[in-house]
């Protein structure tokens, strides 16, 4: 039997997911870029980055997850 399918609406979210994990990225990236870098900001950037991509996998795959920042737990679903 094929796996089932996410509905629009988990999609939809998961986009907007992805969306915003596509702006901490570019965050971060224009962090280490800058005349004056800052690593430790770039590094909070990219850690948003991830965990919206993790959400927005979850999100896509009708995986609840808790409200959390924790990488390990988001990505252990």
């Amino acid at each position: 039997m094929p796996p089932e399918l996410p509905s629009s609406g988990a999609l939809r979210e998961a986009q907007e997911w992805l969306a915003r994990a596509e702006r901490d990225l570019q965050a971060a990236r224009n962090e280490l870029r800058a005349a004056v870098p800052l690593p430790e900001m770039s590094a909070y950037h990219a850690q948003q980055a991830m965990e919206r991509s993790l959400k927005a996998f979850l999100t896509a795959n009708s995986i609840p997850f808790p409200y959390t920042h924790d990488l390990v737990l988001l990505q252990a679903k």
